[in-house]
């Protein structure tokens, strides 16, 4: 976009000298002669490339080190603890379907796949041998 003196919009001769005065003056100075445009003011995010990375080296003090150390300890008793069965289970929190539950559950299970599935009926007539046309 251009935002610079509109030439063909100033009808006063006057008005045009003063504004080329203006320009003049301001180029004499160094300054810049058109308005600058949002879109050139425009800072893009990171665009700086300053602290967007990871630290490269951390800041490890000395009580840092004792907290990292105390925090792999407890990890490796709890883990020393788990493996000697110190945390057990719930048994009631198992899912163990047994005797005639389990028995129901599967003819349940045969039953619903068979009434919903879509070769039920290529079934019955191939394997065994049963149509509706006789």
């Amino acid at each position: 976009r251009y935002s610079g003196l509109k030439v063909t919009q100033i009808l006063d001769d006057e008005e045009m000298g003063k504004r080329l005065a203006e320009v003049q003056e301001k180029t004499k100075k160094g300054e810049s002669v058109k308005a600058k445009l949002v879109e050139e003011e425009y800072v893009m995010p990171f665009a700086d490339k300053r602290n967007t990375g990871p630290r490269q080296t951390p800041d490890w003090t000395p009580e840092r080190l004792d907290e990292e150390g105390k925090r792999a300890g407890r990890a490796m008793s709890w883990a020393k603890k788990a493996r000697e069965g110190e945390f057990l289970k719930d048994p009631f929190e198992l899912l163990s379907i047994e005797g005639s539950l389990q028995l129901y559950s599967i003819v349940t299970t045969l039953i619903t796949a068979f009434a919903f599935g879509k070769s039920s009926t290529k079934l019955l007539e191939d394997v065994l041998q049963f149509s509706n046309s006789e």
